[in-house]
């Protein structure tokens, strides 16, 4: 793990070096393509650059995250469990869905927030939903919901902002 952490923090640093790229497409195109083409594609690479060191950083950091709490689950001995995922701007949203938990519910919910708690990621997450469902077919019913419950945390913490500032 202690690796992943080092290549977010590579990934996290290298992306703002995005212009370097754009810059050499710059220089190297000026000359064939002219001056609005050159800008066209510096602007496309830097961007792409960009785009690339932050969907890699994202995917470490997801990978990280899901491997902690598969083993953390393995430990308790639960192993029927489904991972979402969603990288938002505000953070990632992860959500546990656990199937069949019935009495370990409770002590896979409470290891899961402990290992999103104390993991190097947890300044990237900003929602934990963990959910004990009876079966896979209750898996989109259960995402409406959370999804529901989302948007009212994140219209809460919005709003508390907002009462803080002033």
């Amino acid at each position: 793990m202690e690796n992943n952490k080092r290549t977010v923090k590579i990934l996290s640093g290298i992306r703002w070096l995005c212009p370097i790229p754009g810059i050499i497409m710059y220089v190297g195109t000026i000359n064939a393509f002219g001056h609005s083409w050159a800008i066209a594609l510096a602007a496309f690479f830097t961007s792409a650059f960009y785009f690339f060191c932050s969907r890699e950083r994202r995917l470490v950091l997801c990978q990280s995250i899901v491997e902690d709490i598969k083993k953390e689950l393995d430990r308790i001995g639960h192993e029927a469990v489904i991972y979402e995922l969603r990288a938002l701007r505000l953070g990632i949203v992860v959500r546990v869905y656990l199937i069949k938990a019935g009495k370990k519910a409770q002590l896979c919910n409470q290891a899961i927030l402990s290992i999103i708690r104390n993991g190097w990621y947890k300044k990237f997450v900003s929602a934990t939903q963990v959910v004990d469902l009876d079966n896979e077919v209750d898996l989109n019913e259960a995402k409406a919901s959370l999804d529901e419950d989302l948007l009212v945390e994140f219209k809460e913490r919005l709003m508390r902002g907002r009462r803080n500032r002033k």
